[in-house]
């Protein structure tokens, strides 16, 4: 399904709500991001480090590296 389909907007909006009941709010405006389980490691690591550290997010497949970045928080 499209992202500017007619139909993206109701499913959007329940993912929306489920969301809020997860992180238990009624009023919170949680956002979400279509991305691959790459950039799910990624937004992992950067809340796991600390201002002006480094670390590297590698995605292992069958015991190789198939993709590694650096990972820096702007925070």
């Amino acid at each position: 399904m499209s992202h500017v389909s007619p139909a993206f907007a109701p499913v959007f909006g329940n993912c929306i709500k489920l969301l809020r009941k997860v992180l238990y709010t009624t009023d919170g405006q949680p956002f979400l991001v279509a991305g691959s389980g790459t950039l799910g490691w990624d937004a992992v690591a950067a809340n796991l480090i600390e201002k002006d550290e480094k670390a590297v997010s590698s995605l292992m497949l069958k015991s190789k590296c198939i993709v590694k970045t650096e990972v820096k928080s702007h925070l």
